[in-house]
């Protein structure tokens, strides 16, 4: 597989070497991918494997400035244009059928497939390819231990939420018991002090507002 160091570091652009490599992609991708190819021409596929899963938008315009350059700059047809359009969708939105050639794809949703026109930025390739190298990737094992990980993660989070509502359920017991006493204590001065009134003489009385 094909690296690029991106200009932020919370971001991974690679791509495949080949067709075959790319099927390897296509199955083994991780949810927080976004894949971009040359719109209606062959190219590289490129992908940027984002820290979480986002939202195009969340994505640093930097990063998708830089998989565009890499993904024209790897298209026979594309480098040599001025611009072109460049589309890009969520990895989970690609779609393989078995009656499909080695290394086309497809969508599940039309709706989840976007473009953006890019213009040839030579500066920009020519800094992305100096940061290239290649990897040899278990593509399979890669995905596994990244599910492994985030089923780690989820156990946290789900652990710490239970826990959060544990000590806001107390919190609450609490604060019940608090006020029940304080109402306790409230109705034991309200009583004392009736009775207190009822075994007053009217003597007494006048002397309690002098």
């Amino acid at each position: 597989m094909i690296y690029f160091k991106c200009s932020n570091t919370d971001f991974i652009i690679y791509m495949g070497l080949d067709k075959h490599e790319n099927e390897h992609l296509i199955k083994w991708g991780h949810p927080e991918d976004w894949w971009f190819h040359v719109d209606k021409l062959s190219s590289a596929h490129v992908y940027v494997r984002c820290p979480t899963k986002m939202t195009f938008d969340e994505i640093p315009p930097e990063v998708v400035e830089e998989a565009c350059q890499i993904v024209k700059n790897n298209s026979i047809s594309g480098c040599k244009l001025a611009d072109c359009m460049i589309v890009y969708t969520p990895w989970a939105n690609l779609h393989k059928r078995g009656d499909m050639d080695t290394g086309t794809i497809g969508f599940h949703s039309e709706k989840e497939r976007y473009r953006v026109r890019v213009e040839k930025n030579k500066k920009l390739v020519k800094a992305m390819e100096k940061t290239r190298y290649e990897e040899e990737v278990d593509y399979q094992k890669s995905r596994e231990k990244r599910d492994r990980k985030e089923i780690r993660r989820q156990k946290k989070k789900n652990k710490e939420r239970r826990n959060k509502k544990k000590a806001d359920r107390k919190a609450k017991a609490e604060a019940k018991t608090q006020m029940h006493y304080e109402d306790g204590v409230f109705d034991d001065i309200i009583q004392t002090s009736n009775r207190d009134m009822k075994n007053m003489t009217a003597e007494d009385y006048e002397d309690s507002f002098m």
